[in-house]
């Protein structure tokens, strides 16, 4: 099955409150591989995981609602990984399959908060 990198911007918590006050636009990003069909798949798959994961980011830190994907973050695949990232960058990324249940992000996703 091949394997794709989904990477994806988005507003922490955080972000969010200092935007709002200092008129910034500052946003994390995040990315994990997705074992998939296709890249349609893994675009779909991708977009579930990451809002999950900014949903859960919101709902632990009490933030009120998140609404990621009709925010217009950047969201994709990285055609190439090599040619942007190396090895050591690449190897600590977690890996998920389609169609899997959400990752457990209280005690096992490996992205920053």
């Amino acid at each position: 099955m091949p394997v794709y990198l989904f990477l994806f911007g988005f507003e922490s918590p955080h972000e969010r409150g200092v935007n709002a006050a200092y008129g910034t636009d500052d946003e994390s990003s995040c990315a994990f591989f997705i074992e998939a069909d296709d890249e349609p798949q893994a675009v779909r798959f991708g977009e579930r995981v990451a809002q999950a994961y900014v949903d859960w980011l919101f709902t632990r830190s009490n933030a009120g609602p998140s609404n990621w994907l009709a925010g217009g973050f950047y969201r994709g695949l990285v055609p190439d990984p090599a040619a942007e990232y190396d090895a050591d960058t690449l190897a600590s990324l977690p890996r998920l399959t389609a169609g899997s249940a959400m990752p457990d992000f209280e005690t096992g996703w490996p992205l920053p908060e």
